[in-house]
């Protein structure tokens, strides 16, 4: 399966302290974890961009009634009114939702927090795709299936280079 992820140039600046293969990477694995059964498609396509704090204050507010920035907000395209996530089968391309990052708040958060921005990019980004997956934490066991999830696949991709190549000049 190829993971697609769609952004502009200025979300993949923004986003550059981190590799886009990881969040691929982390789309395969969740495909295998969470819906084994499913034939997977050829390609799964997400679109990710980043906003600065306004944006995200505007969007928080929009759709989840919160009048502040946050890290990041998905937008699922596959989860059913039940709360889980229910793909059509049988498509080659499948697309799974819109991930919107705020680069200011996760350097905020990772200040705040004593990590690396890097570490918590990677935190949110993974956390994002997982609400593409229709994982959420509105209860408490809910929670602890989704932290548990994204901290399995933090600690898997933590080793690696988190990093995006340099271009050579």
């Amino acid at each position: 399966m190829t993971v697609t992820i769609l952004t502009d140039e200025r979300s993949r600046m923004a986003l550059g302290a981190i590799s886009l293969e990881i969040v691929e990477e982390t789309i395969d694995d969740l495909w295998e974890r969470l819906v084994p059964d499913a034939g997977k498609p050829e390609v799964l396509e997400i679109s990710l961009a980043a906003v600065d704090p306004e944006e995200m204050r505007r969007l928080n507010g929009k759709y989840r009634g919160i009048d502040e920035p946050t890290d990041v907000l998905s937008f699922p395209l596959w989860e059913t009114d039940e709360g889980g996530f229910a793909p059509p089968s049988g498509w080659p391309e499948l697309g799974l939702g819109d991930i919107v990052v705020c680069p200011v708040q996760v350097a905020d958060n990772a200040v705040a927090c004593g990590k690396a921005c890097e570490d918590e990019l990677l935190w949110v980004l993974v956390h994002g795709v997982l609400h593409l997956f229709a994982l959420d934490h509105a209860s408490e066991k809910d929670k602890a299936r989704m932290w548990k999830i994204q901290e399995d696949l933090v600690k898997a991709y933590a080793g690696r280079k988190l990093s995006a190549p340099k271009e050579e000049e």
